[in-house]
């Protein structure tokens, strides 16, 4: 949970803060605070993928290399492996923050932020699951490890 805010903090709130900022003061009419602020939700909620993941992730190796190397692969590599495995869209949130469609749709955080509905909720929904999994698991695993 500490990490949990602290990158909520410093990766997603003053950010998204200084974006707001940037976006009204040169653009006209500028999204509504309200719309931007449930974008950044949608936003922390792919961080709590990715970190709900490691976590997990940290629980299960012993080593740092998978733990470090499967988010990097699956993050940095989403649209290759989409692309190529068609079905990881149901386990991967890439589509939270990322567009996609053809031609290409806007990802949920902006869709959210424009004031448009998404092409799916279901990159939200699958992230909230996961992320629940990935805690209680991790959780479990901890309980059983010896110190």
């Amino acid at each position: 949970l500490g990490n949990a805010l602290a990158l909520t903090v410093t990766a997603v709130l003053v950010p998204g803060l200084v974006a707001f900022a940037g976006i009204t003061l040169w653009s006209d009419p500028g999204p509504p605070l309200g719309a931007f602020l449930l974008g950044m939700v949608v936003l922390t909620l792919s961080m709590l993928y990715w970190l709900s993941l490691t976590l997990l992730l940290g629980t299960l190796f012993n080593s740092r290399g998978p733990v470090i190397g499967i988010p990097l692969v699956l993050l940095l590599g989403s649209q290759l492996i989409l692309g190529v495995a068609p079905w990881i869209d149901n386990v991967i949130p890439y589509r939270l923050a990322f567009p996609f469609g053809e031609p290409e749709a806007p990802s949920v955080a902006q869709a959210v932020i424009s004031g448009t509905l998404p092409e799916s909720w279901q990159p939200v929904i699958v992230a909230v699951v996961m992320v629940i999994a990935f805690t209680v698991a991790a959780i479990l695993r901890f309980s059983r490890e010896e110190l």
